[in-house]
């Protein structure tokens, strides 16, 4: 039986640290998050992947929420809703996006209001379900439901700047949120 190499632990702590400066690690409190070779597989060699919702302001958005940001169909309203009256459910979005997300991917998302523009950038996941037809839910942290899109973002509806948030205020704003998959 041959020996396994020995690599040393300064040179793994090396690995890791040059992987996170790329954003391929991610720390969380429950371990670390890689995207792996698989996950990246199907996606190399493609374009970016996208979809667009379409939903509008509401004068009782509150965008408070500090783990998650939510795109309803409907008009009910709590601290982690952006818009309502949205075009589109987790489940609506088109079939190659919903492919790309259930692998380790990176996800950018923008949110559009008026002349105020946020960039948000998460992570995908083999475990997503992407299955709510009722809303579309974007987490700063690594817990998925049915409506989960993206996980460990790097903002959450408390993160939106202010400006953005007095413009989702507004029933009158249309709110364009682009979700692609890289």
């Amino acid at each position: 039986m041959k020996p396994k190499p020995s690599i040393p632990q300064e040179e793994i702590k090396n690995v890791m640290k040059i992987l996170e400066a790329k954003g391929m690690l991610y720390y969380t409190k429950t371990g670390i998050y890689a995207p792996t070779e698989t996950g990246l597989k199907p996606i190399l060699g493609r374009g970016p992947i996208r979809d667009e919702i379409v939903g509008y302001g509401s004068k009782d958005i509150v965008a408070k929420s500090k783990t998650e940001i939510k795109i309803v169909k409907d008009e009910k309203v709590n601290g982690s809703v952006i818009c309502v009256k949205a075009n589109k459910g987790a489940s609506e979005l088109n079939k190659e996006l919903k492919e790309a997300l259930k692998t380790s991917s990176i996800v950018n998302i923008t949110i559009k209001v008026d002349e105020y523009e946020e960039k948000i950038v998460g992570y995908s996941s083999p475990a997503l379900k992407i299955i709510d037809d009722k809303s579309i839910v974007i987490r700063k942290n690594d817990k998925i439901d049915d409506a989960t899109i993206s996980i460990l973002a790097n903002k959450a509806a408390n993160d939106l700047g202010k400006e953005m948030k007095k413009a989702l205020k507004n029933t009158n704003s249309v709110v364009k949120i682009i979700i692609e998959v890289i």
